[in-house]
């Protein structure tokens, strides 16, 4: 009896990757915006962010309802400098430290918890030719600690303890300046890598061993940027293709199929500070209404930043903002999504 308890409890809540780009609406970080704002000069740039991802699942039918919520701390740590003439080189930190709550609304309660981090580098080279179009080459590598995920209810405690895991994987692209308009793409190649989890409880000894598979998944970016009027405009489309990994289904099905994410950000110089906006937009991922979670549904996010310039020192701070909402429409399982995050940045760029 105890046992087939453990197997309900520990697949209560719909398993999922949860890592910074479960959020990736809240951090406006990209390929082709990197390769416009850092060209071959001399600079170095760091921001912090926290935010709060408030998500709450509620079931029709049974009319119970799930709270998802994580607080997240970022760093990203970026350096730019020329190596010779016409050869530049990139180099990015980015960490991700989270600590995440499930709970149940009603009783007895059931009260998931876990805290990790993420770790991706990356080094690129810029290359300008002689007819002035910068082309881009790196490679990005990513470390996934090891945690604990403990579930407890009223009589029962269950763990499920993830192993860390690493990969690597290229990409490239190329800019074009001209005059008031730039732009551009990008290739990121796709990679994942398994990594093991072992589930027990404190009641039987018995541990189960399955897989888990992280993912990065291969994407195609398209960028410009240009001055419209007062504002300077950026834009990005991407399309990823994340059915082609991570984990499955019974059936063998991919478990996030492929989606596409729209970037728009607009700059506004004033007097004082400069204004910037940024805007993005992250579709469904998913192709069955059984793979719904916060991570797949459809997502926006709203970044608000002030930028003061002294010389060659650039402050900036803003506020963060996103939503995402779903309702699946299959009686059987029938249930709404809905994420709310808020939180802040703060940042120094240094040019020479």
């Amino acid at each position: 009896m105890l046992l087939v308890i453990f197997f309900m409890v520990s697949t209560l809540f719909i398993p999922q990757s949860a890592f910074s780009h479960d959020y990736e609406v809240l951090f406006p970080y990209t390929l082709g915006k990197d390769a416009l704002e850092y060209q071959s000069a001399a600079n170095f740039d760091s921001e912090f962010r926290t935010f709060l991802a408030d998500g709450e699942v509620e079931s029709v039918g049974t009319e119970s309802t799930t709270y998802d919520r994580s607080l997240i701390s970022h760093i990203r740590l970026l350096s730019n400098f020329p190596v010779v003439d016409r050869l530049a080189l990139r180099v990015v930190m980015s960490a991700a430290a989270t600590v995440r709550k499930v709970e149940g609304a009603e009783q007895p309660r059931i009260i998931k918890e876990e805290s990790y981090y993420d770790l991706k580098p990356r080094v690129e080279l810029t290359f300008t030719t002689q007819n002035a179009l910068e082309v881009f080459v790196g490679i990005n590598y990513r470390l996934v600690g090891s945690y604990d995920s403990v579930t407890e209810s009223i009589d029962l405690v269950t763990t499920e303890r993830f192993g860390s895991a690493s990969m690597n994987y290229p990409h490239f692209g190329f800019v074009k300046r001209a005059g008031a308009f730039s732009g551009g793409f990008y290739f990121q190649q796709g990679a994942e890598k398994a990594r093991s989890v072992s589930k027990s409880n404190d009641r039987e000894s018995i541990i189960i061993s399955i897989e888990d598979r992280i993912q990065d998944p291969t994407t195609l970016g398209i960028f410009a940027k240009s001055k419209v009027g007062k504002f300077d405009v950026f834009a990005e489309f991407s399309a990823i293709q994340a059915g082609e990994g991570g984990n499955k289904t019974d059936d063998g099905a991919s478990v996030e199929e492929d989606y596409i994410r729209l970037h728009f950000s607009a700059l506004m110089p004033t007097p004082f500070v400069d204004l910037k906006g940024t805007f993005i937009y992250k579709s469904l991922s998913y192709a069955d209404s059984r793979n719904v979670s916060l991570r797949t549904i459809p997502q926006m996010g709203i970044h608000l930043e002030s930028i003061l310039e002294l010389g060659g020192l650039e402050l900036n701070a803003g506020i963060v903002g996103g939503y995402g909402t779903d309702g699946q429409s299959i009686d059987e399982f029938n249930a709404n999504y809905k994420i709310i995050s808020f939180g802040g940045s703060a940042g120094v760029k240094i040019s020479f």
